[in-house]
C-alpha cells in the first residue's frame, strides 16, 4: 500500500473518530444535554466526512465565500462542537474523577 492511498486516510480518520467517541461516552456526563449536543455534532461532522471520503475518495467542499476557504456541512458541524466544547469548557462534567 503506498501511503498515498486514500484508503490509509479514511481508516485512520476513522481510527480518530471512533477514539474519540470512546473518550467522550465513557468519561462525560452523556445525560447532559450540552454533552449530546456537542457528541452529536461531533459525529455528524466526523461521519459526513468519513462517507465523503470514502465514497468519493475526498472531501468534496461545496460552500465557497470569496473571502474564505471553501467548506461544507460537515466542516460546520466539527467547528460548531469544538466552538461549543471551549464555551461550556468546565461546565461539562465527568462521570469520575
Amino acid at each position: 500500500m503506498a501511503v498515498s492511498d486514500p484508503f490509509n486516510g479514511v481508516m485512520g480518520a476513522f481510527a480518530i473518530l471512533a477514539a474519540l467517541t470512546y473518550y467522550f461516552v465513557h468519561s462525560l456526563d452523556t445525560g447532559s444535554h450540552r454533552v449530546q449536543v456537542i457528541l452529536g455534532l461531533f459525529l455528524a461532522g466526523g461521519v459526513g466526512n468519513f462517507l465523503s471520503r470514502l465514497t468519493a475518495g475526498a472531501v468534496t467542499d461545496f460552500i465557497a465565500f470569496s473571502f474564505w476557504p471553501s467548506f461544507n456541512l460537515a466542516d460546520i458541524y466539527l467547528t460548531a462542537a469544538a466552538f461549543l466544547m471551549i464555551v461550556f469548557y468546565g461546565k461539562i462534567t465527568a462521570t469520575h474523577g
